[in-house]
C-alpha cells in the first residue's frame, strides 16, 4: 500500500474490549436468569440489515428457516428485535406470526453488557450483523450469516461462520453443519493484547522521533 516505514501488526483492539467486557458481564448481567436460559442451552438471533428486513419475503424466509432449524436441533432460539426489524414485522403485518413461530422467544434488545453475554453463552447465533459475527467468532461461538457475503472473510476461512442467506433450507443446513463442527479454531483478529502492543509501539516511536 506504498507505506513508507514500519508495519507493525497488533491484533483488533475489539478483541481485547470483547474479552474484559466479557468478564464485567458475567459478574454484572442477570440477563441469562431473566430469560431462564442459565441451565438450558440455546441459539440467538439478531436480524436488521436492510436488505434482510426492508422485504417482506425474505424476512419471512429466514425467520421461517431460523424457526425450523430451532426444530431440527431441539434448541430455543432467542430472537432480540432490533427497532427497524420491529417496525418491519408490524408494517408487513408479520408481527404476530413471528411471535407464533415455534422455537422463537421474542424480546427487545438488550444492552451491551447483556448482549455480550447472550453471545458468549448460546450455541449457535444467526445474524446478519458483521459486528455479531465476529464477536461470535471471539468466543468461540459457532454462528451462519443470513446474507450472501461477508466482510469478515477470516471467519468463513476459520470454520466459525457459515452464509446461509435467507433460504430456510439453507439456514437448516448451515445450522445443523456448524452445530456439528468443531469449536476450537484460532481467533484470526488478535489475542486480546492489542491495546498493550500498540501503547509499547507509539512510546518506542516517540522516543524515537
Amino acid at each position: 500500500e506504498s507505506v513508507q516505514g514500519a508495519i507493525h501488526i497488533t491484533g483488533n483492539p475489539i478483541v481485547d474490549a470483547s474479552l474484559q467486557h466479557l468478564e464485567l458481564a458475567r459478574q454484572k448481567s442477570d440477563v441469562l436468569a431473566r430469560f431462564r436460559l442459565a441451565s438450558q442451552p440455546y441459539a440467538l438471533l439478531t436480524m436488521h440489515r436492510e436488505e434482510n428486513v426492508d422485504f417482506p419475503h425474505l424476512l419471512r424466509n429466514a425467520l421461517e428457516g431460523v424457526s425450523q432449524a430451532a426444530a431440527k436441533l431441539d434448541l430455543p432460539v432467542l430472537f432480540l428485535v432490533h427497532p427497524r426489524t420491529k417496525k418491519r414485522l408490524k408494517e408487513f403485518d408479520l408481527a404476530d406470526w413471528a411471535e407464533q413461530l415455534p422455537g422463537l422467544i421474542m424480546h427487545e434488545a438488550v444492552g451491551y453488557l447483556g448482549f455480550l453475554r447472550l453471545i458468549a453463552g448460546a450455541r449457535l447465533v444467526f445474524t446478519d450483523s458483521g459486528g455479531v459475527q465476529q464477536e461470535a467468532c471471539i468466543h468461540h461461538v459457532p454462528c451462519v450469516t443470513l446474507r450472501e457475503n461477508t466482510e469478515w472473510v477470516a471467519t468463513l476461512e476459520h470454520g466459525a461462520n457459515r452464509l446461509a442467506g435467507t433460504d430456510p433450507e439453507r439456514i437448516v443446513q448451515a445450522a445443523n453443519e456448524a452445530i456439528e463442527a468443531e469449536y476450537a479454531w484460532p481467533v484470526p483478529f488478535g489475542d486480546g493484547r492489542a491495546a498493550e502492543r500498540i501503547v509499547d509501539i507509539s512510546l518506542r516511536w516517540m522516543e524515537e522521533v
